[in-house]
C-alpha cells in the first residue's frame, strides 16, 4: 500500500487516516460477526467496561491461536493490501492489529 502525499500530510496533521476502501463489505461484515462472537468469551484477553461488561479491548485477534484468535482478523492483518511496502511505511505490531506508520 502506498499512501499519497495528501494522505501522509493528513496522517502527520491528525495522527490517523481513513481508508474506506481498504476492506471489502464482506470482510467488514465477517469482522462484525466475529466481534459479536468474541463478546461471549470469558478470557483475560478481553478488557471489559465496568458497567455493562462490553469488551472495549480485545487482544490477539490477529493471531492464529488463543481464545480470541479470529480467522477474519488474522487474514486481514496479513493481507498484502494491508502490508507496508519498503520505503513507504513501517509496520509496528500491536496487540490487535498492524499499525501502518509512515517512515520519515
Amino acid at each position: 500500500m502506498q499512501l499519497s502525499t495528501d494522505q501522509l500530510a493528513r496522517y502527520r496533521r491528525d495522527g490517523f487516516i481513513v481508508l474506506p476502501e481498504l476492506l471489502a463489505p464482506a470482510e467488514v461484515a465477517a469482522m462484525k460477526a466475529e466481534l459479536q462472537r468474541l463478546q461471549g468469551i470469558d478470557t483475560d484477553h478481553l478488557v471489559r467496561e465496568r458497567v455493562g461488561g462490553v469488551a472495549k479491548t480485545i487482544y490477539r485477534v490477529h493471531e492464529a491461536d488463543g481464545p480470541t484468535a479470529s480467522p477474519p482478523f488474522h487474514a486481514a492483518a496479513r493481507a498484502p493490501r494491508c502490508s507496508p511496502r519498503p520505503g513507504n511505511c513501517s509496520a509496528t505490531s500491536r496487540s490487535t492489529s498492524t499499525m501502518l506508520t509512515p517512515t520519515e
